[in-house]
């Protein structure tokens, strides 16, 4: 046999034969990373029976069925796909999947946002107009009742299941915030999508273009260090009512930001009501939150209580953490005893003894789901919003094998002082208050101006609107002109927003060998 024909028998069975040797190779890493998946995740988990109670969860069948749909035709894509997938069926806004850095660059997703609003209508909350040559199609505030043609509500109970989220609030929250760029990543989009709009008893049809993004192109991609003042603002408002907004706790990026916490809330002790803002905060370290409720008690409270699992990896990952826990072996061998974190009062001369109220949403996660219980379980400030996200447990982060993902499970099991596991229920608000339609086209944020008003009380002598997104309030002989803006949204990708998180909590990934 001539060598000429030996390559081209060789270059016949590498492109005809049913699976090539790569193929091979790739599909077995993808089983690799999947076994290990499912291994780890079942070893660290804390929360298994609690969801096989709430949610009927079988992490053995959530890995079957992945199995069994990797095969020699899987793509990296493809692969992610049914990780997600795999890992969303948990039911847990802590467990959760990640490409990691240039495996997904480049992604494609459309120049806008949607926003869930009161009535239940999915509404167009932000545009990014610049990627349209004339104006956009559409306005703030537009209902979207179809996407290609398929109903909306569809295509969130379609794409919901791909969607980590320890409620059901929140796994819907989230995929609304980012239908506008499921599910192509990386992958070129065959057409521009199509929704279908309704504006008062008539629909209309608007083509929208793909754009892909670029860190050159970004205008909130920053080099520079992260500014504690970018999530914490602090203002006292006319009629002396005080506003702290806390839109995160990553106390680790920076060892001032508890002290810089602190400073925001003595600024506000003199004031006679205090909103403290928290929706959209996805979490970080439960003592944030404790340095501003050590404001609002004047002897010591519980936070929480709190139990790891007591598996052989955590206890070799985390030892300094570890040695904080009682093994209870002879009770319950899986689990250390309950340990109640406590928060200690703040000095005598700088509590805050005026009317507070807390505001809260879907995306008040982890630390902050934490904080919300804490300070509604304590009786401190009446909670007003929508219900948090429901999730607590001090995640690990674990690198798969092929170093193409990371994923991440709660270890540790959150108790709230109103008697129930933090996991899957969250804090359900004395008032519920969420935004209209007209709010997103006036970019006005009522929930904010309702506590406002609430807390202004009797010093309220009258109340109009001048402008489309402010107030002019009168009270003790004044006139002041107060305006409610709604925060500008980012019309980001959903992977590098996780990534911008990732990097933000500074969590280095705990190793398990």
């Amino acid at each position: 046999m001539s060598k000429l024909f030996s390559i081209l028998a060789l270059i016949t069975v590498l492109f005809l034969s049913p699976m090539s040797h790569a193929d091979n190779q790739m599909t077995e890493t993808f089983l690799n990373d999947l076994d290990y998946l499912h291994e780890v995740g079942g070893d660290i988990y804390c929360y298994w029976d609690l969801k096989k109670e709430m949610d009927g969860v079988d992490w053995d069948e959530l890995y079957e069925e992945a199995r069994s749909q990797m095969t020699s035709a899987t793509t990296i894509k493809g692969y992610y796909t049914i990780l997600r997938k795999m890992i969303a069926g948990v039911h847990d806004g802590h467990v959760n999947i990640s490409m990691l850095k240039n495996q997904l660059s480049n992604p494609y997703y459309l120049p806008l946002r949607f926003k869930e609003v009161e009535g239940n209508k999915i509404v167009i909350s932000a545009i990014k107009t610049g990627a349209f040559i004339d104006q956009p199609p559409f306005t703030l505030g537009d209902q979207v009742v179809a996407m290609n043609d398929i109903p909306i509500e569809d295509v969130i109970t379609d794409w919901q299941q791909y969607m980590s989220g320890s409620t059901e609030q929140l796994r819907r929250f989230y995929t609304i915030k980012f239908m506008h760029n499921w599910p192509p990543y990386n992958e070129p989009p065959m057409s521009n999508s199509i929704l279908t709009i309704k504006d008062g008893g008539t629909t209309r049809k608007v083509e929208v273009p793909w754009i892909i993004y670029d860190y050159n192109d970004d205008p909130t991609y920053k080099m520079e260090e992260y500014r504690i003042n970018e999530d914490v603002e602090a203002k006292i408002l006319p009629g002396n009512i005080g506003y702290l907004r806390v839109s995160a706790m990553y106390a680790p990026v920076d060892e001032k930001y508890i002290p810089y916490i602190r400073s925001q809330m003595e600024k506000l002790l003199n004031t006679d009501g205090l909103i403290i803002d928290v929706r959209n905060n996805g979490g970080g370290w439960g003592e944030v939150g404790d340095a501003i409720i050590s404001y609002l008690i004047d002897e010591p409270k519980i936070r929480y209580k709190a139990s790891p699992r007591m598996s052989p990896q955590l206890l070799y990952a985390r030892p300094h953490f570890y040695s904080a826990f009682e093994a209870d072996f002879e009770n319950d061998p899986l689990f250390a005893k309950w340990k109640d974190f406590i928060i200690e009062p703040a000095p005598k001369e700088l509590r805050y003894k005026g009317e507070v109220i807390t505001l809260i949403n879907s995306k008040c996660f982890s630390a902050c789901d934490t904080f919300a219980d804490s300070i509604a379980s304590n009786k401190l400030s009446k909670m007003m919003g929508t219900p948090t996200g429901g999730g607590t447990g001090y995640p690990m982060y674990i690198e798969m094998p092929s170093g193409m993902s990371v994923a991440r499970f709660s270890t540790t099991r959150g108790y709230s002082n109103f008697g129930r596991l933090l996991e899957g229920t969250g804090t359900i608000p004395d008032i519920y208050a969420r935004l209209t339609n007209d709010d997103i086209r006036n970019r006005r944020d009522s929930v904010l101006m309702s506590a406002y008003e609430m807390l202004l009380g009797d010093n309220q002598l009258t109340k109009s609107h001048s402008l489309k997104n402010a107030v002019t309030y009168s009270y003790s002989g004044k006139k002041e002109l107060v305006f409610f803006p709604l925060a500008d949204e980012e019309i980001l990708p959903q992977n590098i927003e996780e990534e911008r998180l990732i990097n933000l909590s500074s969590h280095e990934f705990d190793e398990l060998w």
